[in-house]
């Protein structure tokens, strides 16, 4: 949802021109909704919160826990899926 911070670490690993990334939480700002974090778009667009447990665990590891990789699936997922959401409404209201 927040790109800056991730935009930024991936730039420390690799140089590259950050393009063609979209900031869901700046479409929902647009949208005019409040919570714009991907738990709180999650619950609102789709029903339910992604669990923070694996969000909050050692990312460094050589090798990441089957809890990490279901937690970076459904973050993949969902973002997708509130992209969807975000941009069907959007183009609604420019109808």
């Amino acid at each position: 949802v927040s790109l800056d911070y991730d935009i930024r670490e991936l730039k420390k690993l690799s140089r590259f021109k950050a393009a063609g990334f979209v900031d869901l939480g700046n479409l929902a700002r647009k949208a005019g909704i409040r919570n714009h974090g991907l738990r709180g778009l999650a619950a609102v667009f789709l029903g339910f919160r992604i669990p923070k447990g694996a969000q909050t665990s050692n990312w460094s590891r050589d090798e990441l826990t089957p809890q990490q990789i279901q937690y970076a699936a459904t973050d993949a997922w969902v973002g997708r899926r509130l992209y969807l959401a975000l941009e069907k409404g959007a183009s609604r209201e420019a109808a």
